[in-house]
Order: C-alpha cells, then sequence, then structure tokens
C-alpha cells in the first residue's frame, strides 16, 4: 500500500484545519506551509476530498506550500452533497485567498479535479479574486458530461430544465452498500476516511445536474477563455469496465479534447497511459510520471 492508514493519519495532523463561517455558506480548509512564495489551492471533485497526502509532500518539497478546500458537495457538510450553483465554490476559493494574504505569495496556483476542474475554470473567469491566480491545474476536468447521445438529450433538455425550476429533487439516493470498484481500488493503494466520503453511492440532486450542465455550455460556448497558462493532465484513454483498474471511467477523454481550445491559447493538454479518472491516484508509477510532469511544467512556466 502506497499511502497506509498509520502515514495518513500522521500526514493529516500536519496541516492545519480551519472552518471559516460566513453568510450561510461554511469555508472548511487544511493547509500546511513551509514559509514558500508558491502555493496551490486545491479543489477535489464529487464525492472526494484532500487525501493526497503523497501528492502535498511533494509539493512542499517543491516549495510550493499547499491549502485544501473541502467543498460544500462533502459527507460532513450540513447540506451534504445539496448544491445549485457553482459559483458558491468561488465564495469558498475567496476566502481561502483572503487567508492566504498573510503568507505574501509570490505566485498562487489553481488546482482542479473532475468537478472541480469546472469549479475552478470558472473562477479564473467569474471569480472576485481571479487576479490572484497564475496558473491553473486541471486533472481530468469535468468540461463536459461525455454521455450517449441519448442520455445527453435526457440530461441537457430534460433534467437540466426539471433542475433549473425544482432543485432539491433527489436523483440517487444514498447508498453506502453499493460496489464501487474505483473507489475499491484506490482504497487498495491510498487510505482515505469514510467520514468524508461515501464509498458507495453519493446523492445526486437535479439543482446539481443544472448548475454543471449551465456552467458546462457556458464553457462550450467560450465564455471562461483565459490568458493564464493551464495545465490538463488526463488519462489516455476511456473504459466503461474500471475492473481492469486503468483508463477514466468518468469523461470520455477524446471527446473533449475537442473543447482544449476554449481554455484559452496557453494550454499543455498531457495524456498518461492508463490513468485512473483521478490522475493522482493511480498506480504509484503513474502518479510519479504526472508529477514530473506538473514540475516540470511550473518550472517551463514561471
Amino acid at each position: 500500500m502506497i499511502t497506509s492508514k498509520d502515514r495518513y493519519l500522521e500526514l493529516e495532523n500536519s496541516y492545519i484545519k480551519e472552518t471559516i463561517f460566513h453568510d450561510d455558506l461554511e469555508t472548511n480548509i487544511w493547509y500546511k506551509t513551509d514559509n514558500n512564495k508558491k502555493a496551490i489551492i486545491w479543489v477535489p471533485g464529487y464525492n472526494d476530498y484532500y487525501y493526497h497526502f503523497h501528492i502535498g509532500e511533494k509539493f512542499i518539497k517543491n516549495k510550493y506550500d499547499i491549502w485544501a478546500l473541502f467543498p460544500h458537495n462533502y459527507k460532513k457538510c450540513s447540506e451534504s452533497f445539496y448544491i445549485d450553483d457553482i459559483s458558491k465554490y468561488f465564495l469558498q476559493i475567496d476566502k481561502i485567498i483572503e487567508k492566504m494574504d498573510d503568507y505574501n505569495y509570490e505566485s498562487i496556483i489553481l488546482y482542479g479535479h473532475s468537478t472541480g476542474g469546472l469549479s475552478v475554470t470558472s473562477y479564473c473567469s467569474l471569480g472576485n479574486m481571479k487576479d490572484k491566480i497564475s496558473k491553473l491545474i486541471l486533472n481530468s476536468p469535468f468540461l463536459d458530461f461525455g454521455n450517449s447521445t441519448h442520455s445527453d438529450f435526457l440530461l441537457k433538455y430534460v433534467v437540466y430544465y426539471i433542475g433549473k425550476f425544482f432543485k432539491k429533487i433527489c436523483l440517487r439516493e444514498i447508498n453506502e452498500n453499493t460496489e464501487n470498484k474505483l473507489k475499491d481500488y484506490i482504497l487498495s493503494n491510498y487510505y482515505f476516511s469514510d467520514k468524508y466520503i461515501y464509498n458507495g453511492n453519493a446523492p445526486i440532486y437535479s439543482g446539481w445536474v443544472y448548475t454543471m450542465i449551465d456552467y458546462q455550455t457556458r464553457f462550450q460556448n467560450g465564455l471562461f477563455k483565459t490568458d493564464k497558462p493551464i495545465l490538463v493532465i488526463s488519462s489516455d484513454t476511456f473504459t466503461n469496465d474500471i475492473s481492469i483498474k486503468k483508463g477514466d471511467d468518468v469523461l470520455n477523454v477524446n471527446e473533449f479534447d475537442s473543447w482544449m481550445s476554449n481554455l484559452g491559447d496557453n494550454v499543455t493538454n498531457i495524456k498518461i497511459e492508463n490513468a485512473l479518472h483521478d490522475v493522482l491516484s493511480s498506480d504509484d508509477i503513474i502518479v510519479n510520471q504526472a508529477c514530473h510532469d506538473i514540475f516540470k511544467w511550473l518550472d517551463n512556466n514561471i
């Protein structure tokens, strides 16, 4: 096991944990600093959280402080998994950046995985403090649902409008007993706590589908282009069968290639052989390759 439970707990305890309350939203952050001049803000995906201490240690070693956001849809949130507008994440990113002001960073990198990737892409165009962000790293960003034509029609023309007007309809109930082969496989390599993440099915609400499609459509219409340097890392293949333990089982990585130009004119797109949907939760050899590519890119985009 690459990250054992004991090692996980040791590293988790090395982070400062803080909750910032503002209006009707709470921002939960874990951060680790070492008097560095650069920092990364980590925004995870759906039913996900920052358990990637193996990556955090590499950032610290490479002179980056790390700040991890627990977004609105994680298991311990008082309104677990209900969100009807991605812009609520913008407020949370704002609060982290405000907190970071005391550290006088020369460079702040914004990182997002999956739905977190869509959120940070949107933030760099719409966020109040977007000018404080110098670079963007996207790990398999959720830029399109990537379903079949039939499913795509149902999502974009049926569920979308239901979610627009009736936001709290639960489309999928919580079911911790559902087999999740991907989570089981990741757990065989990296420990994570079921206090923060569902091992089975997490709930899906109509309002969540609505806001995902809304922001994906805006992105696909070219409304979120930025001149910031962007790195996109993803698997080189899509799979319908995660039991083979390779490939992205969420996004059709071949389809979303067509959207890369909508990110901006300074985009580096790296595909990594046999990586999982979360590239940085793949096998150790894949993670090491991804980290090599990330830090090489950061060094070349000072």
